[in-house]
C-alpha cells in the first residue's frame, strides 16, 4: 500500500514534464517564413486564400513574397500531400 502514492506521484510528475525528444527519423515541419501565411493557405479554400494572402503580404512589404509563393505553389502542385 505504501507504494501506491509513489506511483501516483510518478504519473503526475510525468504529465508535467516537457514533451520527450522526437525519435530519430521523425522531424517537425519547418516553421513558415515570416510574412507568409502558410497555415491559413492550406486550411482555407486554396484559390480564394492564395489571392488574399498575397495581397496581405504585399501590403506588409515583406521581401520577395511572390517568389516564395510561386515556389510553394509548385511544391504543392507536385506533392498532393501538401495541399
Amino acid at each position: 500500500v505504501g507504494n501506491v502514492p509513489d506511483d501516483d506521484d510518478d504519473e503526475q510528475d510525468f504529465g508535467n514534464l516537457p514533451l520527450p525528444p522526437l525519435p530519430p527519423g521523425i522531424s517537425l515541419p519547418p516553421p513558415p517564413p515570416p510574412g507568409v501565411v502558410l497555415e491559413d493557405d492550406i486550411t482555407v479554400d486554396d484559390t480564394a486564400d492564395d489571392q488574399t494572402s498575397v495581397e496581405l503580404v504585399e501590403d506588409a512589404d515583406t521581401p520577395s513574397p511572390s517568389d516564395f509563393q510561386s515556389q510553394w505553389e509548385k511544391r504543392r502542385a507536385s506533392d498532393p500531400s501538401l495541399a
